[in-house]
């Protein structure tokens, strides 16, 4: 089937230079506290020691799966509400499992989960453009810090006092909701501004990407669809292996068709260079006793 040229209302060229341009607005500037207090507190290590991109690259990178059986994932569906998607009881699970691993390693959790945040939006309503059919990845990328002093719940806690992994859980969507024009500008401020004390911030040390439900999204029609599966599975982990490496650990979660049902599926791509074998496989386990957690407390 052959997919013909549709009209570029707005080129990707146009849209970077609107961008750049809305950098100076003073609704931009205004944002500039609250990403600052997202970022200026320590975010202890994770592994061995933060990334250090100037010398640690993809080929580093090796990856783990857990795949959460399908009665736990329709546990968490039948809780998706207004309040809480899917994308927050995620946020939820993997600042338990984060908080547990701090604890792991003797660090205080209180200090919170600090994570990156990938979008996918165009930013179309704000810019005034229009991308529907301009070719290009349009990722914004911000920092979150959550699970913060008396909401710093880990696993042990939440299995021990479900109150407080809803508590967490509403802190969480709270948080999200009140992000400024969903962390878009966010990249304005430390790259274009080059806002000092966001340049001389640390990176948050995990990336977190929903892909969303991937076997809502399946039409035999059309003339492309999704690599799942086998088909991804194939794709080389590191394309770029000489690219340098941002993020100790790249989440990645989505939800996909089984013949038994919807399943969430979460990637873990992790650097050698940080974390051993058994530190990968901890993260792993931990992230999967939260999601487990997780739904035992949303579902009871």
């Amino acid at each position: 089937m052959c997919i013909r040229d549709r009209p570029e209302f707005t080129s990707y060229r146009q849209w970077s230079e609107a961008m750049w341009q809305r950098a100076s607005a003073p609704e931009v500037l205004a944002q500039r506290d609250y990403w600052t207090a997202q970022v200026c507190e320590p975010d202890a290590a994770l592994g061995s020691r933060h990334p250090a991109p100037a010398t640690d690259t993809w080929s580093s990178l090796r990856v783990s799966t857990v795949a959460t059986p399908v009665a736990v994932t329709d546990r968490l569906l039948d809780r998706v509400g207004k309040d809480e998607g899917v994308r927050e009881l995620l946020l939820t699970a993997l600042t338990m499992t984060m908080a547990s691993l701090h604890a792991d390693n003797g660090n205080d959790p209180a200090a919170g989960a600090l994570i990156a945040m990938e979008g996918h939006g165009r930013a179309d309503a704000t810019l005034d453009t229009d991308t529907a059919n301009t070719l290009g990845w349009f990722t914004s990328v911000f920092p979150v810090r959550l699970g913060v002093g008396d909401n710093a719940v880990d696993i042990a806690r939440a299995q021990a006092d479900p109150a407080a992994a809803r508590t967490l859980l509403d802190s969480v969507s709270t948080h999200l909701r009140e992000i400024p024009n969903q962390g878009l500008d966010y990249g304005l401020l430390r790259y274009v501004n080059r806002a000092a004390e966001l340049r001389s911030a640390a990176e948050p040390q995990v990336e977190f990407n929903y892909l969303g439900r991937i076997d809502l999204s399946g039409n035999e029609s059309d003339p492309w669809s999704l690599l799942v599966g086998e088909h991804d599975q194939a794709l080389p982990l590191d394309p770029e292996p000489d690219l340098p490496l941002r993020y100790a650990i790249d989440v990645i979660a989505g939800i996909g068709t089984t013949p038994d049902g919807p399943a969430l599926t979460t990637n873990f791509r992790w650097s050698a260079s940080l974390f051993t074998e058994d530190q990968a496989a901890r993260f792993a386990e931990l992230w999967e006793q939260a999601i487990t957690t997780l739904a035992d407390v949303v579902h009871g």
